[in-house]
């Protein structure tokens, strides 16, 4: 009894320490990475708006280059946030390293811009508190302006 004791309690702390490893691990520069799906912003809000389940899971975990038009550049501490906006939904573009951070602060409302990046979720629009629709995408970088 000792021994499958032993047994199971070692397979547990491997399959804990494994997880953890793969939740703490480093991500990888979106750079690097190749990208899924090349569209642009209305093209993405479209997929969204007809149904919005079905086109969450087609973005999920894939990198995205996205072509649109800036229509506000924000700042806090450690990222500046890229904003998109077609009729109230929003696309939400995250620029956190170095690179994506200084290529964002130069961006302006109107200029034309493709950015890539890691799809990391949609926010449903909610009435009642007035939270508006919101597409997000993390470790994004800068292709052209």
């Amino acid at each position: 009894m000792k021994k499958i004791f032993s047994i199971v309690f070692v397979l547990v702390v491997l399959a804990v320490g494994y997880g953890l490893y793969m939740y703490f691990a480093p991500v990888k520069k979106v750079s690097s990475k190749a990208t899924d799906i090349v569209a642009t912003e209305v093209e993405i809000l479209n997929s969204f708006e007809k149904n919005a389940m079905s086109a969450d899971s087609v973005y999920k975990n894939k990198i995205m280059e996205i072509t649109g038009v800036v229509n506000k550049v924000e700042s806090d501490s450690n990222a500046i946030k890229i904003i998109f906006d077609q009729k109230g939904k929003f696309i939400i573009v995250n620029a956190l390293s170095a690179e994506g951070i200084k290529e964002a602060t130069i961006l302006k409302a109107g200029q034309s811009v493709k950015v890539k990046g890691a799809y990391s979720g949609y926010t449903i629009i909610d009435d009642m508190f007035m939270i508006p629709a919101e597409i997000k995408l993390d470790q994004c970088i800068i292709l052209s302006k």
